[in-house]
């Protein structure tokens, strides 16, 4: 199995990514003045902590807006989230590099079957600054 850049992986179905957290800039460097689209993703959600594989699937940007706060609707930037026990989470991932998923893992996150090799071993980090949790480990 051999990784590649993050850039060239497709966004229709789940991948196998190695992430690092603290890789992302956080500020992005054409506008200092804004988050990364992964900063405003993990500031907003949970995300994946410190650095590890795990397997990700791509979020497209979408327009979040509460129905009465219609005038103040603002937009969710794309970005990979982590696939866990066969669903999509809230928990943002700095995904850097990408590979397939090794069959017969693909074939179980394919038919829904949750599988505890498919769960991440990173922490999880909370967006508000709470302490980081373990997943896939001992809490």
């Amino acid at each position: 199995m051999s990784y590649q850049p993050i850039e060239t992986a497709p966004h229709d179905r789940p991948v196998l990514v190695y992430y690092d957290h603290d890789a992302d800039t956080y500020q992005d460097p054409a506008n200092p003045g804004r988050l990364t689209d992964y900063a405003a993703n993990a500031e907003g959600w949970d995300y994946l902590d410190g650095r590890g594989v795990t397997i990700a699937h791509w979020a497209d940007s979408h327009e979040e807006n509460d129905g009465w706060e219609a005038a103040n609707s603002y937009t969710i930037p794309a970005c990979w989230l982590a696939w866990l026990n066969g669903d999509m989470t809230e928990y943002a991932v700095n995904a850097l590099l990408w590979a397939e998923i090794p069959q017969p893992l693909a074939s179980q996150i394919a038919s829904g079957t949750p599988t505890r090799s498919a769960e991440t071993t990173g922490s999880v980090g909370e967006a508000d600054g709470g302490p980081a949790h373990e997943v896939g480990g001992a809490q």
